[in-house]
């Protein structure tokens, strides 16, 4: 376990004076798979790093979870729920309330989709409550051909209106 635990302090140090970067280890995690709680935990310490488990977030982006089941992009959904539930008091158009979910509720979900792909079973994102029956936000493939402006990835569109 010595050898170990020499062997990746060895490399972070390389790491450190090879790119000249610093290694933040107080914010740093030590995740493991297939190995005991008890090795990970004094492999942890000693490196004087937390602890984490799977799934975890990276710049927003949850890994490690399965991007394939609903409780992975709730907090997407979520998202959308408070947006649309803060423009519910205002007085808009119908007009502006299409360019107010064209121009900020189409880039919500452009972060977390260029890492993992929505699979098209779903067809849609449900869950966004019986009071928005009118507006409804649907997630579908659409590929335009990069002649027309399109990069032939995931878009959002708005339809029910």
């Amino acid at each position: 376990m010595e050898e170990n635990i020499l062997a990746i302090k060895c490399i972070m140090k390389t790491f450190e004076l090879v790119l000249r970067l610093k290694i933040n280890y107080g914010k740093s995690q030590l995740m493991g798979v297939g190995i005991e709680d008890s090795w990970k935990r004094k492999m942890a310490y000693r490196l004087y790093c937390k602890e984490g488990e799977f799934p975890f977030k990276y710049l927003g982006i949850p890994i490690g979870g399965n991007h394939r089941k609903l409780a992975m992009w709730q907090p997407l959904v979520d998202t959308f729920k408070k947006k649309l539930a803060s423009w519910k008091g205002r007085h808009l158009s119908f007009g502006g309330w299409i360019t107010l979910i064209n121009s900020v509720l189409s880039s919500l979900p452009v972060f977390m989709m260029s890492a993992y792909q929505i699979p098209k079973e779903w067809g849609a994102l449900a869950g966004l409550g019986a009071r928005w029956k009118k507006c409804r936000i649907t997630l579908v493939e659409r590929r335009m051909k990069p002649q027309c402006g399109g990069w032939g990835k995931w878009g959002v569109v708005v339809i029910g209106l």
